[in-house]
């Protein structure tokens, strides 16, 4: 099959991109023809996309931000990159590629399977940005063939939305399992090592994970990413008095390998779809803390291989912080628990095979 895979943002490696690549690798590996468009600036989701030979085209009119000037010229540069490959089929991922590219879908007559990596209504979001995009998704649903989503409970959403439920697919994220590549194991130390993995925005809650660390001693506390809420972050951490360590690491493009070197996989956001951070922490055997928002908790199972925190709770975070720094055959057991579940339900693999049935599916019209 020749498809084309369209997502609005270039400039930086999030949960979407992530799976953009891994969908697109697979596919190429598979016999199949593929280009993902993107838009806005090159940036390092252009570097992922050339280390796997993954044919793209980026055009910078193409951004997350409306406006008429550069919307108008994206669809006319999007447009005659359709009429050029000539694909059989339209995957969209992101609000505003979900917008723009079933527009220009439903005008030349092509199929369309739209990625939901958690609704831009979902709770935590700011209630006018949720009447308006969920009043713009309600009235574009009949230009989707077929509804990928990331989560459960973005399937409930829909469905209480009233959305057809015969398009509604969950296909929750997977990623390669790169810990048999792994060359180096964690050092032994004293300390309970945490990282959280995720951008400085309002989306994420780092300054509650913050909160709670600051008061418990030999824990050490590292921040992967980058994002406008950063240096205010840094600048409140620098005025408290801390019993823990914090380090802020900055953007990675080695994530996977730096993970390897600590403990416990820590998510605290306000909203989620469902992180792939998550799960390549899960793939290295880490127990995980994560908030219950979204979709994040469906890989966690508590007792298991991790703890959901839920309504920001910090007592409950706290104690599950201190469980596992004062319980090393919990911490191992937590690892394990997390390394299962990943083999057996979110590998690329995975969802790579139901992705790729629902395609066959929207083709042959079934």
């Amino acid at each position: 099959m020749r498809i084309i895979i369209i997502i609005t943002r270039g400039d930086t490696i999030g949960g979407a991109q992530t799976h953009v690549a891994s969908i697109s690798k697979k596919l190429i590996e598979d016999g199949h023809e593929v280009r993902v468009v993107f838009g806005g600036e090159v940036g390092p989701f252009a570097e992922l996309l050339k280390v796997n030979n993954i044919p793209y085209s980026n055009i910078t009119s193409f951004t997350n931000k409306f406006s008429v000037k550069n919307d108008f010229q994206a669809y006319k540069d999007v447009k005659e990159i359709i009429k050029n490959f000539q694909p059989e089929l339209i995957s969209l991922h992101s609000t505003k590629a979900g917008i723009l590219g079933r527009i220009i879908a439903k005008r030349v007559g092509l199929p369309v399977a739209l990625t939901v990596h958690g609704w831009s209504f979902s709770n935590g979001i700011p209630l006018y940005k949720r009447i308006i995009s969920g009043f713009i998704e309600r009235s574009l649903a009949f230009m989707v063939d077929k509804y990928i989503l990331v989560s459960r409970y973005d399937s409930t959403i829909a469905k209480k939305l009233k959305f057809k439920k015969s398009k509604l697919f969950v296909i929750h994220n997977g990623v390669e399992d790169f810990l048999i590549h792994a060359d180096e194991k964690k050092e032994e130390t004293s300390k309970l090592s945490i990282v959280m993995v995720a951008r400085f925005d309002n989306q994420k809650n780092q300054k509650m994970l913050i909160d709670v660390c600051k008061d418990i001693s030999d824990i050490e506390l590292s921040f992967i990413g980058d994002g406008p809420l950063l240096e205010e972050i840094k600048a409140y951490s620098n005025d408290l008095d801390l019993l823990c360590e914090i380090n802020f690491l900055g953007l990675r493009l080695d994530v996977k390998k730096i993970i390897r070197k600590y403990d416990v996989f820590a998510l605290i956001s306000n909203w989620e779809g469902f992180p792939i951070s998550t799960i390549e922490a899960m793939c290295v055997g880490m127990p995980i803390i994560v908030s219950d928002v979204g979709g994040a908790a469906e890989c966690v199972e508590e007792g298991v291989n991790g703890y959901v925190i839920k309504n920001e709770d910090k007592n409950y975070l706290k104690n599950a912080i201190l469980e596992l720094r004062d319980d090393k055959a919990l911490l191992k057991r937590y690892g394990q628990g997390s390394r299962k579940i990943f083999l057996t339900q979110f590998t690329d693999q995975v969802m790579y095979d139901k992705t790729k049935k629902i395609f066959n599916d929207i083709l042959n019209n079934s």
